[in-house]
Parts: structure tokens; sequence; C-alpha cells
């Protein structure tokens, strides 16, 4: 959060000032902005999950879909979240683990049902052998031998939101400062 603080010793210059940035269209678009670099940023996480994804997608994009922004207020400015834990924690418990790698939530080193073979939809009794494959409940799992790679969606969004963020505060710091000073 940025906070600004001013010190004002003219009532009347103060005043100014206030009815200066009630009436500013910058303020306006500031809000305008953050809205844009959410919805940017959002993109942006949707993008890198899609790009690095090792495996072919079931169709569901599970994770992409419970990625989104919402906005949280509008009183004084804009507050926009993305992200919802909670609801990342219901659509799409592994979004943690893709993010900074490891074993997925509750399956210990395994990972549900997955694809085994072009074509073909259960593994045979060759991957048994090999110990990769067990039934857990009525279903087919893959017993992991190595980690998930964590591919960084998170922490990627955050520093490119963090570029765009300087460079937006910039132009709208310089566009307000110009019009403060003809009044």
């Amino acid at each position: 959060m940025i906070n600004v603080t001013i010190d004002f010793k003219d009532k009347e210059k103060f005043d100014r000032l206030i009815r200066y940035i009630e009436n500013n269209e910058v303020y306006f678009e500031a809000q305008a902005a953050i809205i844009d670099l959410a919805d940017s940023t959002v993109s942006s996480m949707h993008e890198i999950i899609d790009t690095s994804r090792r495996r072919p997608d079931a169709g569901t994009h599970k994770l992409e879909n419970a990625i989104d922004k919402k906005i949280l207020n509008t009183t004084a400015g804009v507050e926009v979240g993305i992200g919802e834990i909670s609801r990342l924690r219901v659509e799409a418990p592994y979004f943690e683990v893709l993010d900074v790698g490891g074993y997925i939530p509750n399956h210990g080193n395994f990972v549900p049902l997955g694809a085994f073979a072009p074509g073909n939809p259960k593994p045979d009794a060759g991957s048994f052998r090999d110990g990769q494959w067990v039934v857990g409940a009525g279903k087919y799992k893959f017993k992991a031998k190595r980690a998930i790679e964590g591919i960084d969606y998170i922490g990627s969004a955050i520093r490119e939101l963090d570029r765009k963020l300087r460079e937006t505060i910039e132009s709208l710091g310089g566009k307000f400062l110009t019009g403060m000073s003809k009044t």
C-alpha cells in the first residue's frame, strides 16, 4: 500500500489541493489502470501455466479457471485481489505445488489419475512391475519417483505486475504533478 502524508499550514491551499484531487481525471485513470493491471496479471498467470504444461490437459483448465481478479473495495480508490485462496484450495488444490514444486497435497507422492500412454486408458502390467502405478480407492494412481518442478507462475506474475505498476505510477504521477502546477 502507498501512503502519502501532506502537511499544510495554509488551509486555503489545502482546500485547493483537495478540490484538485477530487476533480482530477488522473484519479479515475489510476483506478482504471489498477483494474487493467489486475486483468493483465491474471492473463500472465494463465499463459505461464498453459505454456509450462508438460502433460496433455484434460481440457478442464481447473487452475487457470480458478485464478481470477476480484474487486475488493471501491470506497477510497480501488482494491483488487488476484487468486482467492479459498477458491484455489477447492478448485485446484495443487496450485501451490505447481508454483513452488513438491508433491501434490493429500496424496503423498501419488499423483492423481493421468495419461498412461497414447490410446491406453489404464496402465499395463509392465507399468505395475516397475512399481510406478498402484491401485487406490478403485482408481489407478501414479507413484511419483521425483517431486514436481515448480514453474513460479505466482512469482513471475508478481515481478511483471511490479514492473508495470512502477511504469504506471511514474506515468500517472507525472500527469498529476503537471496538472497540479496549473492550479
